[in-house]
């Protein structure tokens, strides 16, 4: 009677949200998306559950999309907002020659002659959205020392860099802003 009742258990997890999201992002070349109606509602969501914007989008944002690879750190996003919006403090400015880059960083290596290697960070997304634009935005802000945040057509766009030992798997479909990656609304006013 044990062993039945264990199965019982087990099966009834298949239909579970959270094993449905994985099994998706997972057919999804590890990557997800989410979005907000505002950027009240995405750090509302943030608060709650970990699973929101990052703390500098603007209050005030409105129609964020944040595309994500869940195997590593890269992530774009969009917003209808301007740099004027940014919160305070939150973002530095930096020169259009330069290409931001994430703080020096290294990790313990596996290498018996090496204590240490530096990591290396893409610089280009590699995730899939029509709504991140096909000429790359002019970068001017850098965003709690890892997004890089650019204005353009009176959208923000942000990018979080991977890095280059983490394997791209192949992204078979592109988002859109119609694209749902749970049957649960991440925010109320752009539930399907």
């Amino acid at each position: 009677m044990a062993i039945g009742g264990g199965a019982i258990v087990l099966l009834s997890g298949c239909g579970s949200p959270d094993l449905n999201d994985s099994l998706k992002e997972r057919g999804n070349g590890h990557t997800l998306q989410r979005s907000f109606s505002t950027g009240e509602a995405g750090a509302k969501a943030a608060a709650e559950t970990g699973k929101g914007t990052p703390s500098w989008v603007p209050a005030g944002a409105k129609d964020i999309f944040l595309a994500m690879r869940t195997t590593g750190d890269e992530r774009i996003m969009t917003m209808a907002a301007t740099a004027a919006m940014l919160p305070a403090g939150s973002c530095q400015d930096w020169h259009a020659t330069q290409r931001p880059a994430r703080p020096e960083a290294t990790v313990q290596s596996s290498d018996e002659n090496s204590d240490e290697q530096k990591l290396t960070w893409r610089n280009a997304p590699t995730i899939k959205a029509d709504w991140w634009p096909t000429t790359e935005p002019a970068f001017t802000k850098l965003c709690d020392s890892v997004w890089w945040v650019g204005e353009q057509d009176g959208k923000l766009f942000a990018f979080s860099p991977e890095l280059t030992k983490v394997t791209i798997e192949t992204q078979p479909e592109t988002y859109t802003r119609d694209h749902r990656d749970d049957s649960r609304p991440t925010d109320e006013a752009h539930a399907e």
